[in-house]
């Protein structure tokens, strides 16, 4: 049900480290399994953040199924969604690891988060 796991390009601010994940999915089942997936990977193992958001349509029915996790970034997972949801993205997780050892980023991290989401998503085809 889920596909191979794709690594963005890193970014660098102030010694965090953020990198997004993706993964095609077929159900929301297949999420849960990528996302254990994405976790048992080494650049996310040791991350202190991997806030996630997937988005399923399903073909019969069309029925859209959503989820996400803020995953230790508070705020986080709901802006991947929205990301998913503006750009019609379907049957994908995307999930955006954070390394950190450096000073607190403040709202800036917010648009890393996205960015690293977005750049992987086009270079996906989603």
């Amino acid at each position: 049900d889920a596909g191979s796991i794709e690594h963005g390009s890193e970014l660098h601010d102030s010694g965090s480290t953020f990198q997004a994940h993706l993964c095609g999915i077929a159900s929301a089942d297949a999420a849960l399994a990528a996302l254990s997936a994405v976790h048992r990977d080494s650049r996310v193992r040791h991350a202190a953040c991997v806030p996630w958001a997937y988005r399923v349509v399903e073909g019969g029915s069309g029925v859209v199924k959503r989820g996400c996790d803020d995953g230790g970034e508070a705020g986080a997972a709901s802006r991947l969604a929205e990301l998913l949801e503006t750009a019609g993205a379907a049957n994908v997780l995307v999930a955006v690891s954070r390394r950190v050892d450096g000073p607190m980023l403040g709202g800036r991290r917010f648009n890393h988060f996205l960015n690293c989401a977005r750049e992987l998503l086009e270079q996906c085809g989603y």
